[in-house]
């Protein structure tokens, strides 16, 4: 059961407001960092000549990276605001990506996996965050369609991926293409929801 609304906020599209609006974008660009980033997990494992296991332990650093976040996440947030969290959260998310077709060794390859974990797990807690406050100001229900944001995100970004490798794209130049972008989309969304949760 949701609170009555603490404050008024102006429908601004959709009959969603300008914070809404900006949680939906931070999630639909995380689902498409990571649609973007499964179809090109063969390109990866063929660059650092990685054996099946060796690409078990990146994923594992990943997963890792994700873990320690939601330990220390809340003292982040805390410090940050949720907002910032997000974006910071979503940049460094896909500069790891971005680095991923330039590094000098696996073993940079796993540290970078696991950073990039982090930066998921905290953009995940800061944007879950951010729909239930947003949830709470208005007495509207957003998390199940930020949900479906991220699942559309997802699906673009996969279509992306799928894609650029389909047409013989280089993972470099797809990465230096897709991931600036998403910053710069992510700035976008920082803007509508900065200093409003």
């Amino acid at each position: 059961v949701h609170s009555a609304p603490t404050e008024a906020e102006p429908v601004v599209l959709f009959g969603l407001s300008r914070q809404a609006l900006g949680v939906f974008a931070f999630v639909f660009l995380e689902g498409f960092v990571i649609g973007n980033w499964i179809p090109r997990i063969p390109d990866v494992k063929a660059l650092y000549g990685l054996s099946a296991s060796g690409l078990g332990f990146a994923l594992f650093a990943l997963a890792l990276g994700t873990l320690i976040a939601f330990l220390i996440a809340p003292r982040l947030l805390s410090i940050m605001g949720l907002a910032r969290s997000c974006f910071i959260g979503l940049a460094a998310w896909t500069l790891c990506f971005f680095t991923l077709p330039f590094l000098p060794s696996i073993a940079v390859l796993m540290v970078i996996m696991l950073l990039g974990g982090v930066a998921l797990g905290i953009l995940e807690v800061a944007m879950n965050s951010a729909a239930d406050r947003e949830e709470r100001r208005s007495g509207r229900r957003i998390m199940s369609r930020a949900h479906g944001f991220w699942s559309v995100g997802s699906l673009v970004g996969a279509l992306a991926g799928g894609g650029t490798a389909a047409f013989g794209l280089g993972l470099g130049q797809h990465f230096s293409i897709i991931m600036p972008v998403v910053i710069l989309f992510g700035f976008v969304a920082l803007w509508a929801v900065k200093d409003r949760i």
